[in-house]
């Protein structure tokens, strides 16, 4: 194996693909000029390299998990007949080279027994969270990664952006109420994360919606994605259909609990899950947990209240 470093790693790193960029965390990352400026870097530096491509290996971080198989069909005609326009961005790992952006490309260049060598930029400077960064925009820009896969990737990104929702949600470009929706996924039913996971739905408010069917119905929300699942619901009235359901059912929850009603309760405890607060009542048939809309020294300050007038 050569010893021999790319030229490129002889020269000054750019501050903005050091590691300290991640210190950069209040500005959105904008793919198109990451990759002009990398690719007219690497030309006008005389570093775009042709390597085997058997040499490359994808990034097993990699957010996406599924490559749709019609579109990587399309893609790979297109280099048949244009040739690989873009070259793909790599970082070497030994003598082995790990890619950073471009993965489509260089599977569709997997599938054409003619090419043999394609056009990389090596870059060894770029820091962990620009990667993910830059393949979630990559992604979704190309071709867009179940939903599932959108909720990893932002989960990954507010872990490296220290665990602030709001500083990832900058990062990415997106609203925190959309960052906070997506990374609800993660906690929803098997059954949603499935729905999420098959691409029958992509758009994560639906889903979002069918979540909240399942909390307050199970059973309709169970038939619901049944019909999506085995396509009894028309791709484009999907959201509709889910929303119109969604509001029939929270209409006969707000219908019912109209009623009031009595339950002897055999023991009671508070207690406190994070920021809530709930009462957790128990009968020999079922257990209780009701949330609380004050926080601990509230109710301490209203206990105290009560108590005070009963000693009145």
């Amino acid at each position: 194996m050569s010893t021999k470093k790319p030229s490129f790693a002889t020269r000054k790193p750019t501050p903005v693909s050091t590691p300290t960029a991640v210190a950069a965390i209040d500005e959105r990352f904008d793919l198109d000029a990451f990759e002009r400026k990398v690719v007219s870097e690497a030309r006008a530096n005389n570093e775009i390299r042709q390597i085997d491509k058997d040499q490359i290996d994808p990034d097993p971080n990699q957010p996406r998990s599924e490559f749709d198989l019609e579109a990587m069909n399309e893609l790979k005609a297109s280099i048949e007949q244009n040739g690989l326009i873009q070259p793909i961005v790599v970082r070497q790992v030994g003598d082995r080279y790990q890619i950073i952006a471009g993965e489509r490309r260089w599977r569709a260049c997997q599938l054409i027994g003619s090419i043999l060598r394609v056009d990389v930029v090596i870059r060894n400077d770029v820091d962990p969270l620009t990667i993910l960064l830059l393949q979630i925009a990559e992604n979704n820009h190309r071709q867009s990664m179940t939903p599932m896969d959108i909720a990893r990737a932002y989960q990954r990104v507010k872990e490296l952006t220290g665990g602030s929702q709001k500083q990832a949600a900058t990062k990415l470009g997106v609203s925190e109420s959309q960052m906070s929706i997506t990374l609800g996924l993660l906690k929803s039913p098997e059954l949603i994360q499935e729905l999420a996971k098959g691409g029958k739905i992509r758009d994560i408010t639906t889903l979002n919606m069918v979540n909240r069917l399942h909390e307050q119905n199970p059973t309709e929300a169970k038939r619901v994605v049944e019909a999506i699942v085995e396509g009894r619901i028309e791709p484009g009235s999907i959201r509709k259909q889910v929303n119109s359901t969604l509001q029939k059912s929270k209409g006969k929850i707000e219908h019912a609990q109209d009623k009031h009603h009595r339950i002897k309760a055999d023991s009671v405890e508070l207690v406190h899950e994070g920021e809530n607060l709930l009462f957790r009542f128990k009968s020999r048939k079922a257990s209780y947990d009701i949330e609380l809309p004050v926080g601990l020294k509230d109710l301490s300050a209203m206990i105290q209240s009560l108590t005070g007038k009963s000693g009145k």
